[in-house]
């Protein structure tokens, strides 16, 4: 058989030999194509891999690991400052049954916020009472949370309470605990005292900021005819068809006929505009019924106004993806893939022109098979 190379230089009609060339060329260049497309192809398709695998472990990570920001989250150490004790006759028997406490924490950080728990035990170690308090502190400054604890049940004596503090991932910080001298709730019996209101005053405000006031404070003054007491204020407040929309309470201690105000805040969550009725009604420490008040306010109801809803912002050190950082992988997609794409099209409008000189080469081919001449290599380019 003899070779492509034999087969032009025994041509010697000028069109056949052309031919050969033609075939001689269209194989070079066509294993030249073929190689660098499928570099391209190849390197294209290893970055897009890389790229939708990383993407898909990032989105692990961020899904099953905490982010950046609370990586970053330094645990700082916080203590008990101060604890000052305040003691008080809470049901006004004549017998001081509670305290206050007014408790300072330091930190060595900047702003937290802190949560202390609080127990108190009789004297012979049964738990009566407990409270808790958060708030936030900042350094070495003077920020106060508060703890009231009775003595409901026991005998007199020294009382045991007992402070622990946990900061704001819920890190136990500090301890303190003291005891304090007690009588029992009601040990001195009912006291004859009474409670009643001495002023309600009103000041509305808007609370949704659609322009129109849908909410009202009423700051409270209550005397005693005793030396101390602890009340509680429980109110109600009605739309202009005398429905009940919303309730509240609240609690403070009081000292005969000095101001010590309490504060509630209610809101006409449904109804129409007009004059909405609040009813108050007064208890002492011990559940008893002491006094009523009512009144009226113009008030509209929550979104009467409308709302403006605004789209938020997101925080810088949110620890997830930003929409930038998002619109970067799909950019940095499209720039290694789509010149692969692009590559692969030129190519194949480029076979697309070779049909007719193929076909033709082909007929020739089998001329030259049947003259004896080896068109092997030929044959391979239609594979």
């Amino acid at each position: 058989m003899r070779s492509l190379s034999e087969l032009f230089f025994h041509q010697r009609d000028p069109e056949e030999r052309a031919q050969v060339a033609v075939w001689v060329v269209y194989r070079n260049r066509r294993m030249r194509s073929i190689t660098g497309l499928n570099e391209v192809l190849f390197i294209t398709i290893r970055l897009f891999m890389i790229l939708f695998l990383s993407s898909i472990i990032l989105v692990v990570a961020l899904a099953d690991k905490p982010s950046v920001t609370a990586l970053l989250l330094v645990d700082y150490y916080e203590s008990f400052h101060d604890v000052s004790l305040n003691i008080y006759d809470s049901d006004s028997d004549g017998y001081d049954d509670s305290i206050q406490l007014s408790v300072n924490v330091d930190t060595d950080g900047g702003y937290v916020d802190v949560t202390v728990y609080g127990e108190m035990d009789d004297s012979y170690g049964f738990l009566v009472d407990s409270d808790s308090a958060t708030w936030s502190i900042y350094g070495s400054d003077y920020e106060y949370g508060y703890i009231y604890l009775t003595a409901s049940s026991g005998d007199p004596g020294y009382y045991s309470y007992y402070l622990e503090l946990y900061d704001d991932q819920a890190y136990w910080e500090d301890s303190w605990y003291d005891s304090v001298y007690l009588y029992p709730l009601g040990y001195g019996g009912a006291a004859d005292y009474n409670e009643s209101f001495y002023s309600v005053s009103p000041s509305t405000y808007d609370s949704d900021s659609d322009g129109y006031d849908d909410s009202v404070t009423l700051t409270i003054d209550v005397d005693t005819t005793g030396s101390s007491a602890y009340v509680t204020v429980y109110a109600n407040i009605y739309d202009t068809l005398a429905q009940l929309v919303y309730s509240e309470s609240t609690s403070w201690s009081i000292y005969g006929s000095d101001s010590e105000y309490g504060y509630l805040d209610l809101t006409a969550t449904t109804g129409y505009p007009g004059l909405y009725g609040y009813q108050l009604a007064l208890y002492d420490a011990s559940s008893n019924s002491e006094d009523d008040w009512i009144g009226t306010v113009d008030l509209y109801p929550l979104g009467y106004g409308g709302t403006t809803i605004t789209t938020p912002t997101p925080s810088p050190d949110g620890g997830g993806l930003s929409g930038g950082a998002v619109a970067g992988i799909v950019v940095g997609a499209l720039v290694v893939t789509v010149p692969g794409f692009f590559l692969a099209n030129k190519s194949t409008k480029r076979r697309r022109a070779t049909n007719a000189q193929i076909r033709e080469l082909k007929t020739q081919m089998e001329l030259w098979r049947e003259e004896g001449y080896d068109v092997s290599e030929l044959e391979d380019l239609f594979k």
